[in-house]
């Protein structure tokens, strides 16, 4: 037989049912005789205290009352005196003439006694009870013992009859009971076991309110926990092997746009050796190139530097508390300037008069601002918009950078603000993808938030901090 649940609550509840009927059995058998006696010699005694009391109160009536109690309770009852001779019955037939020796064989009062039917005297087994009255009569009932063997053979069999109907019934009754109580913990079971194969569509449908329902419950809440959990760590995996892959397309793009101006740097310089150049201007010409060429590594080398500090947590922000709006109305006003010549609309979006302060780092701020719209002028299109914003909102300064041009590709929303990240389609752009990470780690130790959203047409950068109290 299989090892279920089911089977095992089966087995114990018919085993259960076993034991019960065999304790009645035994029961019945042993003990409801004496059971049965002692009821009757208990009603016997109420009897006669009942008639003793209405003897002594008036015994005008007193056959009449013998004769009640005889009928009602289908017992011999009379009134004899201690020589045997009958006063008062409540036989139809009057006295027995066996009483004297029935007084002969009793002593004392309040006592019961039991005359078997071998006595020649006795024609049948008695249970007498007798009882002495405040005149010195005795009060004597009597009942036969046949009728005692009737009655309990009768429930004897009775009982023997109904155990058969009863274990039958007790199967029909605990097989849909071990069903009901084994079907949550079969269910559970194979909730559980799908769990154990990582597959969390199966729930468990909570019926009840009780432990099983509670577990049942519990288990879908841990299913959709070891689901996001997994789900979670999955994605962190992806994302470190794009981050794994982006290092190392980072490392070769570095080591390209550095050996780009260093290969430029070299040729001028070896034509400025070999006295290529035969006038003035043209050598001042070289000289200028290799300037910028190496203005080029100086600045990739310094963002290299802050990214590592910024990243490694050992950077310290110099904090004061000053005016944001101004900040943000110098760069306006310095990017206004560099790209006077160039066909890009670029203005401020803000509240005119409105003066927001931040405590933090001016110099590094700045630099988030820098970062941002020099990634907006290195992707908007041709004749297209760059627009910096700065709102207010609940102690919150929101400032966005949008620029009007491609959009991201949304599988790379996540990773635009990582390290060394450059998407596959803003490939032939500007720079080697450290802006953005820069910019992050800044607005991070200012405890900001940060975010990237394709809008209609175009992108949209924007950070969040907290006004100065």
């Amino acid at each position: 037989m299989k090892k279920s649940i089911f089977n095992r609550i089966f087995i114990y509840m018919a085993i259960l049912i076993l034991i019960i009927s065999g304790f009645i059995v035994f029961m019945v058998e042993f003990f409801l005789d004496d059971f049965y006696y002692m009821t009757q010699e208990n009603s016997l005694r109420e009897t006669a205290e009942e008639i003793q009391e209405l003897y002594d109160e008036n015994n005008a009536d007193i056959e009449d009352i013998l004769k009640t109690y005889s009928l009602s309770l289908g017992m011999t009852v009379e009134i004899v005196t201690d020589r045997g001779t009958v006063l008062y019955s409540g036989s139809v037939s009057g006295g027995s003439g066996n009483m004297r020796h029935m007084m002969n064989m009793m002593m004392g009062q309040g006592r019961f006694y039991r005359m078997n039917a071998n006595d020649s005297s006795v024609e049948q087994d008695w249970l007498i009870f007798n009882q002495e009255l405040s005149d010195g009569n005795y009060l004597v009932i009597r009942t036969g013992y046949e009728s005692f063997q009737r009655a309990i053979e009768a429930l004897k069999s009775f009982m023997m009859y109904l155990i058969l109907p009863v274990l039958i019934l007790s199967i029909a009754v605990i097989y849909p009971l071990s069903k009901g109580i084994s079907k949550p913990l079969v269910e559970l079971n194979k909730v559980a076991q799908r769990m154990k194969k990582l597959d969390f569509k199966a729930k468990y449908s909570v019926r009840s309110q009780d432990e099983t329902g509670q577990l049942g419950q519990t288990l879908n809440e841990l299913m959709v926990k070891l689901e996001d959990t997994i789900r979670q760590l999955t994605e962190e995996l992806e994302k470190e092997k794009n981050l794994d892959k982006m290092r190392r397309e980072f490392v070769a793009r570095v080591s390209h746009e550095i050996q780009t101006p260093l290969t430029v740097i070299e040729g001028y310089i070896e034509a400025i050796e070999d006295k290529v150049y035969a006038n003035e201007k043209d050598r001042d010409n070289a000289l200028r190139v290799i300037s910028l060429e190496a203005d080029k590594i100086s600045k990739m080398t310094q963002d290299l530097l802050d990214l590592s500090q910024l990243e490694s947590g050992s950077y310290k922000l110099v904090k004061r508390k000053f005016n944001y709006s101004d900040l943000v109305r110098q760069v306006h006003e310095k990017y206004s300037n560099q790209k006077r010549d160039s066909n890009v609309e670029f203005r401020l979006v803000a509240d005119e008069g409105c003066e927001y302060h931040i405590d933090g780092d001016e110099f590094r701020l700045e630099q988030v601002l820098n970062n941002l719209l020099n990634n907006a002028f290195n992707h908007v299109r041709q004749g297209g918009r760059v627009i910096l914003s700065v709102e207010h909102n609940g102690g919150i300064i929101t400032t966005g950078v949008f620029n009007e041009g491609e959009k991201i590709n949304e599988n790379e929303l996540d990773y635009i603000w990582e390290s060394f990240f450059k998407g596959d389609k803003r490939k032939g752009k500007k720079g080697v993808g450290l802006g953005l990470s820069i910019a992050k780690n800044i607005i991070s130790l200012h405890d900001g938030k940060y975010k990237a959203e394709n809008r209609n047409d175009g992108v949209c950068f924007s950070f969040d901090l907290h006004e100065s109290k």
